[in-house]
């Protein structure tokens, strides 16, 4: 059987609170939510120096670097990226035979990418596009959100891909190009 609150209790409970309590909880929320909304915009800075990790490694030990190109409106780009980068098999292959970097194409902040400094560029009221996302991702001048690019030691592009791969593609593309990899 399942009992509710009668109007008395709730009446009772709401007298009893203590206004004060009430407004230094509501003064607590106000100065929250900002942080928390800061805490989010810092995750755009985890692009630039996750490139920017991916980058240090490659110099001690080369392997061809996994850019994944994202927004954060994207519904595509955040199912690859619960669903197919979490996938055992694909992970796995990530972490032994490549680097992986993910990069906001709409990140706001400046990166050096091979000595060249990339900036945002407005396109429209809050939007815009980063020009490094632009300059590895764009295809016949578009970019599309989710793409993958794969770049050699020599950050030459090797393989780029507009649009939703499966677990299973995004395996067989992992092995294509490992079983190539003396090339790059």
């Amino acid at each position: 059987m399942c009992t509710h609150p009668t109007r008395e209790y709730v009446d009772s409970w709401v007298s009893d609170l203590n206004w004060t309590d009430m407004k230094f909880t509501a003064a607590f929320i106000l100065f929250l939510l900002p942080s928390m909304m800061l805490s989010q915009s810092n995750n755009e800075s985890t692009d630039k120096h996750a490139l920017e990790k991916a980058e240090i490694r490659r110099v001690a030990e080369p392997r061809p670097l996994l850019i994944f190109i994202t927004a954060d409106w994207c519904s595509y780009c955040k199912m690859m990226k619960n669903k197919v980068f979490s996938n055992p098999e694909v992970a796995g292959k990530l972490q032994t035979d490549f680097y992986f970097g993910e990069l906001n194409g709409e990140y706001t902040g400046p990166i050096v990418w091979q000595g060249e400094t990339y900036r945002y560029v407005p396109n429209g009221p809050r939007t815009g596009t980063h020009e490094l996302a632009q300059h590895l991702g764009a295809v016949n001048g578009k970019l599309t959100y989710p793409t993958l690019v794969i770049v050699d030691k020599k950050d030459r592009v090797l393989f780029r891909y507009a649009g939703f791969l499966t677990g299973k593609e995004m395996v067989a593309l992992l092995d294509k190009l490992t079983s190539k990899r003396s090339n790059y």
